[in-house]
């Protein structure tokens, strides 16, 4: 509980042809921390990750499931899945279930990115309204130019072209100007738009007067709205409905994959293969009790740190550092999330998570010391409980926390007789 947990370097050696065998165990066993090989000799080099056809299903069916998770962000709030039912799921029409929530998602952001298209011409069009021309004349030809701006200047339009509204056709309505001309007075068109402040606008390729075009918009946006709406609807069901079997076969998914990109992390050679570990003391034996029949060396050696030539860095180099874990009870096992934001301790060092457990609660409460506050405070983290996102381990070891300041406020509170003070 005060110290951090003791851990053994575990190495082990077996044929290549075992490889898959030995990862997979490791991976069943869940403490099993794995070293990436680095001193590279000759015939020795790292392993290649499998490419084989069940490999590259399980990496692309991982990489759809990260995405439906991102998207949805699922919680599940009523336990675990048996390993059986993951496997009948995937064994099942799984992928084409997942496929089908990706699809509805694919559908939403499409309407999404549709609307704000036709929200933009829409916007257009009603800006080229007060013109009442029909869009074929304001695009223009071949001969004649069309220019079309917006200013807050539309009612100088005629004094400021003057004499050159005789050469070319000018139309202005409020905060719009339209003006046809022959190439050649393009520029000058241009240098007149210009005083008047005018940003220039661009003409959708539409036909037909703008009325109709833009009742034409309006009545596609409607559809598209509703489209947007279903598939909004129908994901927000199928996630409710599939949410807790994504996480499960997610982290399912997740170790397999690790099983078959972990040889990138072993020394290989033509016939054989080494791994370098950590692993808990305490389990040892368990360790090596299932990797013995698998492999033909299994050795666990508790780790000593060497304090005498830690200074020495001539002669010795660095030597790998064991993994930090922390064990403690289920009382005060939530304030791991503490250590965790403050910084984790080093191995071998004091584990300060009980002396969390009971400090910060206390200081916290002693500092506010008001027992209205506190049961407020208390009444908050329980209805945090409640919430779907509360099933997940580290928002419930948060909620857990709050709790205890709560309760602490309440007993300073009462003790300095201070309730909403």
């Amino acid at each position: 509980m005060f110290d951090t947990v003791a851990m053994s370097r575990l190495t082990v050696a077996a044929p290549v042809g075992r490889m898959a065998d030995v990862l997979r165990a490791c991976t069943e066993l869940g403490c099993v921390h794995i070293e990436s090989y680095t001193n590279f000799e000759d015939g020795v080099n790292v392993g290649q990750a499998s490419s084989s056809e069940e490999a590259n299903r399980v990496s692309s069916l991982l990489a759809k499931v990260r995405a439906a998770i991102s998207a949805f962000k699922p919680v599940n709030a009523d336990g675990p899945v048996p390993l059986g039912r993951v496997k009948e799921l995937l064994e099942g029409s799984f992928a084409d279930e997942l496929q089908t929530g990706l699809d509805l998602l694919d559908t939403h952001r499409d309407s999404e990115a549709e609307l704000e298209v036709l929200d933009e011409q829409i916007h257009l069009l009603r800006r080229l309204a007060p013109l009442n021309m029909d869009l074929e004349l304001l695009a223009g030809s071949a001969r004649v130019e069309v220019y079309v701006a917006e200013t807050k200047k539309a009612s100088k339009a005629k004094s400021v072209f003057g004499s050159l509204t005789q050469k070319v056709e000018l139309a202005v309505a409020p905060g719009i100007v339209a003006v046809a001309c022959m190439p050649s007075e393009g520029a000058e068109v241009q240098m007149a738009i210009g005083e008047l402040g005018g940003k220039p606008v661009q003409i959708p390729n539409m036909t037909g007067s703008v009325d109709n075009a833009l009742k034409q918009l309006l009545s596609t946006r409607s559809e598209v709205e509703a489209t947007m709406h279903s598939a909004s609807e129908d994901a927000a069901r199928w996630a409710t409905n599939n949410g807790r079997n994504i996480l499960a076969i997610h982290e399912y998914l997740t170790k397999e994959d690790e099983i078959h990109t972990a040889p990138t992390q072993l020394a290989v050679s033509g016939q054989a293969f080494a791994l370098d570990a950590w692993v808990p003391s305490s389990k040892s034996d368990e360790v090596k009790t299932a990797l013995r029949e698998l492999a033909s060396h299994v050795d666990v050696e508790a780790f000593e740190p060497d304090h005498h030539h830690h200074d020495d860095h001539d002669d010795h180099h660095d030597e790998p550092t064991p993994p930090v874990a922390l064990e403690n009870d289920a009382v005060s096992r939530p304030f791991e999330l503490m250590v965790g934001l403050v910084g984790r301790p080093t191995y071998g060092t004091f584990d300060p998570t009980f002396f969390l457990m009971l400090t910060f609660p206390m200081i916290y409460g002693l500092i506010l010391g008001d027992f209205g506050y506190g049961f407020i405070i208390f009444l908050l983290g329980m209805w945090l409980g409640t919430m779907p996102f509360a099933a997940d381990p580290v928002a419930k070891n948060g909620i857990t926390i709050l709790k205890w300041m709560g309760v602490w406020c309440m007993i300073w509170g009462f003790l300095f007789a201070e309730g909403f003070g």
